[in-house]
């Protein structure tokens, strides 16, 4: 599983430097007066390096109910709680506001004025308050991690590369920074090197599910379902609770073509008390799959509706929702597709800038141009969506895939047939299963 640390973030940073300590033989120095506060602060730590929210949020409600002016663990369970938008943000805000800096070691004070300053929309105070500490503690593992990771997040991929690499020496046991490694390679479509961190991280870590996880996302996008499958089932085998793996085992099933394996791993889903949050967007994905790559657009938006697959207009994580925008298009349901279009026109003007929400509003538009049969204009849309997609993860690389089959159908409607060859030609260099499925003739995304 990808996991994306946001600029003002905390938690996963916070875990990752209590491991260090562990494993440096130092005492953590966090401000509490329980010492039975601290230990289930470490082993909530320790269950966030692993991704494990749901046990890391009990052992932070144990740390705050054993000392209530315990202020990391009071950060560390907003953090990590289900409290969403605006309350949590007010939450967080409020908290960081009457924080007693003067009782906090440097570190502590540090990552609040970080925090402070990314809730407030002061960025630039952000990243300075970073980079001052870091100058100061150069082999800070939690400030490197924290730097890579920003890095990261904001498309420096080699810059981020060679830091987590430096952090990979400074701290050796730090498993989290080959999972990044993984990631950034497949973003980088360095798919052998992604395996490769993938396999140590597995290898350092054979007790964790994430490795299995992230090793499985990679194998999926890759076209090696079988492998996949093994990778998630081992994931689900260390720990069974561990949400996104049955997403991405009910993935693989679907891109095998076995429907009913993928409607059993949402049951399997629906069962598990801590993954309600995962539910919604895997029955989206599993009840429109079939439907959708049928052409049966009526009732793929019917199933929408039923599902409650575009909340309150909004596309979602899943595929489940771009099935629905594409139903709504190819059915001529404009004021549908308006709604959907109308929170991704406003994200892209609030930030400025944004590569991927470009390219997702790029495809939906893109789309709505094929279903019209204006199909020189959609191919040019599809073409700046594919620029902007990239393979950060599985379902991003899954959407790029998915965006260039749609490009390469509408060349072919165009007319341009060595455009369309082109197009599947990069397909194949990166799933050949999925360009067999377009060549052959059993798959077509849109049906136009």
């Amino acid at each position: 599983m990808k996991k994306w640390i946001p600029v003002i973030g905390v938690a996963a940073l916070v875990a990752a430097l209590g491991v260090w300590h562990l494993a440096a033989g130092k005492r953590p120095e966090w401000t509490t007066s329980s010492p039975q506060a601290l230990a289930e602060f470490q082993a909530g730590m320790d269950s966030t390096m692993k991704m494990y929210t749901g046990e890391a949020q009990k052992h932070f409600e144990k740390a705050v109910q054993l000392d209530p002016d315990f202020l990391m663990a009071r950060l560390e369970l907003l953090l990590t709680g289900n409290q969403k938008g605006e309350y949590r943000k007010d939450k967080l805000k409020a908290l960081v506001e009457s924080a007693d800096l003067d009782r906090l070691n440097p570190r502590e004070r540090f990552m609040v004025e970080r925090l402070k300053a990314g809730i407030e929309g002061r960025r630039a105070d952000a990243d300075k308050i970073l980079d001052d500490y870091l100058a100061q503690h150069p082999e800070d593992p939690y400030a490197l991690f924290e730097k890579a990771s920003v890095l990261w997040h904001t498309g420096k991929l080699d810059e981020a590369k060679k830091l987590f690499q430096r952090l990979i020496k400074v701290a050796p046991n730090w498993v989290l920074a080959y999972n990044s490694l993984g990631y950034i390679a497949m973003q980088l479509e360095d798919f052998e090197k992604s395996e490769e961190n993938f396999t140590t991280y597995r290898f350092i870590a054979p007790d964790q599910a994430n490795p299995h996880d992230s090793l499985g996302e990679l194998l999926n996008l890759t076209g090696r379902y079988t492998e996949a499958e093994k990778e998630l089932d081992a994931a689900l085998a260390t720990k069974p609770d561990f949400c996104a793996s049955y997403n991405h085992l009910a993935w693989t099933h679907l891109l095998e073509d076995r429907p009913e394996a993928a409607r059993q791993d949402l049951q399997r889903l629906s069962r598990e008390e801590g993954c309600a949050t995962w539910v919604n967007e895997t029955r989206c994905m599993v009840d429109l799959w079939a439907p959708a790559r049928q052409h049966q657009w009526k009732q793929v938006l019917e199933l929408a509706k039923q599902d409650d697959c575009l909340k309150d207009g909004k596309l979602g994580s899943g595929p489940g929702g771009l099935y629905a925008y594409t139903a709504a298009a190819m059915l001529g349901d404009n004021e549908l597709c308006d709604k959907v279009e109308a929170p991704l026109e406003k994200a892209i003007a609030k930030e400025g800038k944004a590569p991927h929400l470009e390219a997702v509003l790029s495809h939906l538009q893109g789309v709505r141009a094929a279903a019209a049969g204006h199909y020189v204009k959609a191919a040019k849309l599809l073409r700046k969506a594919d620029e902007g997609l990239t393979f950060a993860g599985s379902a991003d690389g899954l959407f790029k895939l998915y965006n260039q089959a749609c490009l390469a159908e509408v060349l072919q409607k165009a007319g341009d047939a060595s455009g369309a060859v082109a197009v599947i030609r990069q397909v194949r260099r990166v799933n050949p299963k999925m360009a067999q499925s377009f060549e052959s003739g059993r798959w077509r995304p849109l049906g136009v």
